[in-house]
């Protein structure tokens, strides 16, 4: 199974040249423990980069890191480094005998003096699905969401995960009851972008979305 394959064809071509410029410049993906020391770099870096984002939610990794550990959930991160200066990783889980693996928390420079072709979260994200692939999982997770993007989410948060092979569907595990009733009620309210995933049945993957 190629590590590419879940990319379209420009983004594919995109993140081999992306990847020898990394490469070229000394930069280097590896593999590593998530624990306290570990937390203490990636932190601050990601809430930086989400308190810049609109409707970014900061979540409390520490806190979930502890209490997924502690039910057996394995964590580790892909990180990137230029010599010894750490520069932003993507933490992933893993629970026992489990055939999925779960990317939870990214955080890259959105820019790198370096001219590329696509960002440098595509590269990490090849090397995500090689290490899937070579640890024998047969389905990546990229988290729940919630509809409507561009509300609830950043659009661009639907678009990367399209972009990077992902297909939304709706899971048996839903946030709200009320979420039909909330979305008829506040959807003429909005003057900015809107992204609506629109599927009818749990577990089934969705083909349609309406921008608004």
């Amino acid at each position: 199974f190629d590590p590419y394959s879940p990319f379209g064809k420009q983004t594919r071509s995109r993140t081999k040249k992306t990847l020898d410029v990394l490469t070229n410049a000394g930069y280097v993906f590896t593999v590593e423990e998530v624990d306290e020391s570990y937390l203490t770099k990636f932190l601050p870096l990601y809430e930086a980069f989400i308190s810049s984002k609109e409707h970014g939610t900061i979540f409390p990794i520490k806190d979930r890191v502890a209490d997924g550990k502690k039910r057996g959930r394995e964590y580790k991160a892909l990180s990137l480094y230029k010599g010894t200066e750490y520069l932003g990783g993507l933490i992933f889980s893993t629970d026992p005998g489990s055939n999925f693996i779960s990317s939870n928390y990214k955080v890259f420079p959105h820019e790198i003096p370096e001219k590329t072709s696509i960002g440098v979260s595509f590269v990490a994200e090849k090397y995500f699905n090689e290490y899937a692939i070579n640890n024998k999982f047969d389905f990546i997770t990229h988290g729940l969401d919630r509809n409507i993007y561009g509300f609830h989410s950043n659009i661009g948060l639907a678009c990367y995960k399209i972009q990077i092979g992902g297909r939304p569907f709706i899971p048996l595990k839903r946030t709200s009851t009320n979420e039909p009733n909330e979305i008829i009620h506040t959807l003429p309210t909005f003057a900015e972008d809107m992204l609506i995933f629109l599927g009818k049945k749990h577990e089934e993957f969705i083909s349609k979305a309406l921008f608004v």
